[in-house]
């Protein structure tokens, strides 16, 4: 009974602290999705605020590896928007399974349900972690630059962007099934988007 009372301030410190013990390993306090955009619009702003009429083949291909790039950190932070969704959903919506702990005979419901949030705020742990540490060097590719156009560069951020889009798809589900056995499958936007994305914009 006191479980069943208390579920929601137990799963909220649940999914809360493991979120900040991510952000705060990581080093940069990211723990939303704004925070993962605000990198790729910095990046695509920057690029087509270099493009030139005089140089219109550069231009043209860095705006296509920017665009690139941002619909690559975009599908991240969607990502990151479905599994914040999905832990505050189960949080409250598996409440009701709480009430199955009452019998001896299906005590293991209630169990799995904390074990199910436990994963899956280790997942957002893992994945706030990747993306801490994939913005630090991305932010340092950024900061360095040069005026103008630069192919190589830029499309050295689209593939730390793309790599990253593929270990948030993996990772965190790899983590939490540690805790409960099972992997967490989200990745069906980020493998599809990916592909999607590139192809698009590539083709």
């Amino acid at each position: 009974l006191w479980l069943l009372g208390n579920a929601a301030a137990i799963g909220s410190a649940i999914i809360n602290s493991l979120i900040m013990m991510g952000a705060t390993a990581s080093g940069t306090g990211v723990t939303n999705p704004s925070g993962v955009m605000d990198i790729g619009f910095d990046i695509f702003n920057k690029v087509m605020s270099q493009t030139s009429i005089w140089s219109p083949t550069d231009s043209l291909i860095g705006a296509l590896l920017a665009g690139v790039t941002l619909v690559v950190i975009a599908l991240i932070a969607a990502n990151m928007t479905i599994m914040l969704c999905s832990a505050w959903i189960l949080l409250y919506a598996g409440i009701f399974f709480l009430g199955f702990g009452g019998s001896r005979w299906t005590s293991e419901i209630a169990l799995h349900y904390y074990r199910t949030l436990l994963g899956v705020a280790a997942s957002l742990m893992s994945m706030i972690l990747m993306v801490g540490i994939a913005q630090n060097i991305i932010n340092g590719y950024y900061n360095s630059l040069s005026p103008g156009i630069n192919i190589a560069e830029i499309a050295t951020i689209m593939v730390v962007a793309v790599i990253l889009l593929l270990l948030v798809n993996r990772v965190p589900g790899l983590i939490s099934g540690i805790l409960t056995g099972a992997s967490f499958n989200h990745s069906g936007i980020g493998t599809f988007g990916a592909a999607y994305g590139v192809g698009a914009a590539l083709g």
